[in-house]
Parts: C-alpha cells; sequence; structure tokens
C-alpha cells in the first residue's frame, strides 16, 4: 500500500496523473467522511477482509490445480516473475468482492456502509482499477455523497492516458477503456440528476 504514500507533483496532462488524483482522492475521502482508521494512511485488512482475500487465493490455486492436473501435472505452479502481480489482482478481487456483497444486493444502504468505502479503496490500491473507483463513486450516489462521487469518476476520467502509457492489451485495450468511460458517463448522470438511477449489480 506504499502507493498512499506517492509524493503528487505529475501534471494532469501526464499518464501519472491518474495515480496522483486516485492518491488525492483517498486523502480526501478519509478525510471529509471521515474514515478515522486512514488517519495515517491505510490501515491493515480487517479480519473479513484477510478471509477474502485467502478465499480470492485459495479458490485461485484450487482451479489451476484441476486444470495441471487435467494436463498430467500435479499442481499450478507461476513463475516467481508473475507472483506478485497475482496475489495483488486477487487480493483486489477479494477486496470487491466482499465490498459489494454488503451492500450492492440489498434493497437499501447499510448504515455502516463507510466500511466498504475503506474496503473498496484497499482494493484500488491493490490494483489501480478503475472500476473498482466506479465502485466508490456509486456508493456515494447512494450515500448522498455527490460531490465526493463526482471527485472520484473526475479521477477515472484520467484513466485513459494512463492505460495509454501502458500498452494496449489485456486491462489496458480500446474495448475495456470504452467500459470504463462509458459506466463513467452513467454515474456523471446519475449525480446530475440527484441520486442513484437504480441499483446494480
Amino acid at each position: 500500500m506504499g502507493l498512499f504514500n506517492k509524493v503528487s507533483g505529475a501534471q494532469e496532462s501526464t499518464p501519472e496523473s491518474y495515480l496522483d488524483s486516485g492518491t488525492t482522492l483517498i486523502k480526501r475521502l478519509t478525510q471529509s467522511l471521515p474514515l478515522p482508521d486512514w488517519r495515517n494512511g491505510p490501515p491493515g485488512y480487517t479480519e473479513g477482509e484477510n478471509e477474502a482475500i485467502d478465499f480470492s487465493l485459495s479458490q485461485f490455486q484450487r482451479i489451476g490445480d484441476e486444470v495441471a492436473r487435467e494436463r498430467g501435472g500435479d499442481k499450478m505452479a507461476i513463475h516467481p516473475n508473475h507472483v506478485e502481480d497475482i496475489r495483488r489482482m486477487l487480493a483486489e478481487q477479494g477486496l470487491r468482492r466482499l465490498a459489494d456483497g454488503a451492500w450492492r444486493f440489498g434493497d437499501k444502504l447499510p448504515e455502516d456502509w463507510k466500511e466498504n468505502l475503506s474496503t473498496y479503496l484497499k482494493a484500488w490500491l491493490c490494483g489501480l482499477n478503475p472500476m473498482v473507483l466506479l465502485d466508490v463513486a456509486d456508493l456515494l450516489v447512494h450515500a448522498g455523497r455527490n460531490a465526493e462521487a463526482s471527485e472520484a469518476i473526475e479521477t477515472v476520467r484520467l484513466f485513459p492516458a494512463y492505460a495509454h502509457s501502458r500498452g494496449s492489451k489485456g486491462a489496458f485495450s480500446a474495448e475495456i477503456v470504452e467500459q470504463v468511460m462509458v459506466r463513467a458517463e452513467e454515474l456523471r448522470k446519475d449525480i446530475q440528476l440527484g441520486g442513484p438511477s437504480g441499483w446494480r449489480g
């Protein structure tokens, strides 16, 4: 989570501004809402978050081992050069799933929705996924915090330049970037209308 302490200094026209804007957004959210546990930077994972991460990791290993056995092997092995990236990706997935499950599929926002927000912020720090920031914006819209939601969307609007600087495959493909921007525009319209257009799964 050292990204949180990254010194912000890039100009908005540079790809790094997505990172700078994201870290600035987190600092503003944790102060304005507030999220006291974040006073000195990202807190450690809660017990529930650790369980969600462990489940994501074990599920990935289990599926990988099944594929390995189907091909005559014993278990899946990950090249050392990719272990950390995969762990961060799986941690993000586990945290995002946890944060989603506690509010997205209910009929109203829980009173402790700031805990969901905290989990989303930790998920973003794992992988810098703009869809996680859109989850943040969506949650904030439902909580009536439209100003903060707008800030999250403005950060996402910087993602295309960042994606372009990282290549055009996988998470940074033109198709993915387009999906991100379409979703950002939907949320921006929700804010203009004064609230969410409906619960989204």
